[in-house]
């Protein structure tokens, strides 16, 4: 079916040009208390920026690393090359999170009544106040490029009610950052193709080309991962299918960190309960009414096309995770600003401007217990986040003394220690330092993360050294108060203590 030919409609009103540096702004300064300007890289970003320092921008096009394709490397490996330091780098990631917060914020206000204030601001709160926002939006991975395309694409298709040639870039480009591109794509098919029945070769054929031509290099990634897969036999990462307990507890898992924010840990949720209350009776609303304090009947369509569009998406990443036992909602960052537009449009509906209040407050809530917990706790729920790199390093460097190897499963210490002269020997990576007899060294400091992976020859160096040398001291650093409770919920022996630092002389 042929779109239908554009209606004039009145002038859309969606986010001001002051509200929208007024917004960027908000989100950097609320960012500051969260830790996230000086916090330290985690595990999973260490690889990042090894990967931009080793290899080029060609090489980063045709060779897929840790599974993923590589536009979000381009990019970072393009801010490193102007030189952006560690929290440059940390800051445009967070302005990309908060850009596509934007967009869908902007779609948002165009479907309210806008000229109510208190409407408006409490709208606008909901967004600034999630808390995966300022837990993952600055990130130095692929979270907040992929959110910024995905959320770039749908704000075109929904406003113009079509797709057109730039979204196809977008689209394209979120393929090219992350293989899990096809749950927007499939969201959007559903919306126009499935719930509005539409199809013109004159406007999907040319979306379709250049979305082709964008997401290439995330296909040819794709390819060369399954072409692995059918040398090795290795099952793809993203592909292993898991029992259903496991698969259970990924999506109760990836929901607390969505959230939460990767901020409030598994006590401290309770708190999120009167959110997730408000925001099941509006998705509620949503769906079932047509009618409420929405501006006209152009607005309540788009109103439907972004509740399909959360609704597809929302139940493709649940089902991910149940099939797959993925746990991590940080990778759900796109997600978040179709369920926050879904939320606001849904409590406009059931309830009038007057009821501000209760929205702000929930969502004043969560975002306070997510910033109480925001930097270091006891309590975290992301383990690694919270462990006091400067304390360990400060301790091995105190304690050590002449030729140092330093054996450690925990990749972040090994990351900021390079360049430090010690020989750094990881779970990963056995240097040629390391190979030596142990004889050769005055210190060995062994650092276990006991959730990780061990380093292959810990045991080994071990028994040596227990035969040679003389443990002369030993600290725990990164204490979480809830382990016991976490063990039991995902099955997993953790010990309270996240580090634990032996010398050996």
């Amino acid at each position: 079916m042929a779109d239908p030919a554009p209606v004039l409609v009145a002038p859309r009103r969606g986010i001001t040009r002051g509200e929208c540096f007024g917004f960027l702004a908000l989100v950097i300064v609320l960012a500051w208390p969260f830790g996230i300007f000086d916090r330290f890289p985690f595990d999973d970003e260490v690889g990042t920026l090894d990967i931009i320092a080793r290899y080029s921008p060609s090489e980063l096009l045709v060779t897929p690393f840790e599974v993923h394709p590589p536009v979000f490397y381009l990019i970072f490996q393009l801010l490193v090359h102007f030189g952006l330091p560690i929290w440059g780098i940390r800051l445009a990631s967070l302005i990309m999170s908060g850009i596509a917060f934007l967009f869908i914020l902007d779609l948002t206000l165009t479907m309210v009544r806008s000229e109510e204030k208190t409407v408006r601001l409490a709208t606008m709160f909901l967004f600034l106040s999630f808390p995966l926002l300022y837990g993952v939006g600055d990130a130095l991975r692929w979270y907040p490029a992929f959110a910024v395309f995905v959320a770039g694409f749908f704000w075109l298709e929904v406003r113009r009610g079509r797709p057109t040639m730039m979204g196809g870039m977008l689209l394209g480009l979120a393929a090219s950052t992350n293989f899990l591109a096809i749950i927007p794509y499939f969201a959007f098919a559903a919306q126009r193709y499935l719930w509005r029945r539409r199809f013109d070769i004159r406007v999907d054929g040319p979306f379709h080309l250049v979305l082709a031509i964008f997401a290439a290099p995330g296909l040819i990634a794709f390819a060369a991962i399954v072409g692995d897969i059918t040398k090795t036999g290795e099952p793809f990462e993203f592909l292993q299918i898991s029992a259903p307990l496991s698969g259970l507890i990924g999506i109760a898992h990836a929901g607390l960190g969505f959230f939460g924010g990767y901020r409030i840990g598994p006590v401290d949720i309770v708190l999120g309960i009167p959110y997730l209350v408000l925001l099941a009776l509006s998705l509620g609303s949503l769906a079932l009414h047509r009618r409420g304090n929405i501006s006209s009947n152009d607005a309540d369509d788009r109103a439907h096309d972004l509740f399909i569009i959360f609704a597809v998406m929302g139940a493709l990443c649940a089902l991910y995770s149940l099939v797959t036992g993925f746990n991590a909602g940080r990778a759900w960052l796109f997600l978040a600003p179709f369920m926050l537009a879904c939320f606001a449009l849904g409590y406009w509906y059931r309830f009038s401007r007057m009821s501000f209040l209760s929205i702000s407050l929930t969502s004043l809530l969560l975002f306070s217990a997510a910033l109480a917990n925001g930097r270091r706790s006891d309590a975290p729920f992301k383990r690694n986040l919270v462990i006091p790199h400067d304390e360990v390093i400060n301790f091995v460097a105190e304690s050590a003394y002449g030729s140092v190897l330093y054996v450690s499963n925990e990749p972040v210490g090994a990351f900021l220690l390079r360049g430090a002269g010690y020989c750094l020997m990881t779970s990963d990576m056995v240097p040629p330092c390391a190979e030596q007899a142990l004889e050769h060294f005055d210190t060995i400091a062994i650092v276990d993360d006991s959730y990780l992976l061990k380093v292959p020859q810990v045991d080994t160096i071990l028994r040596e050294v227990g035969q040679h040398r003389t443990l002369r001291t030993k600290a725990r650093f990164g204490y979480d108060r809830w382990a016991s409770l976490k063990s039991l919920l995902t099955r997993t022996r953790l010990d309270p203590w996240i580090l634990t630092v032996e010398i050996y002389q």
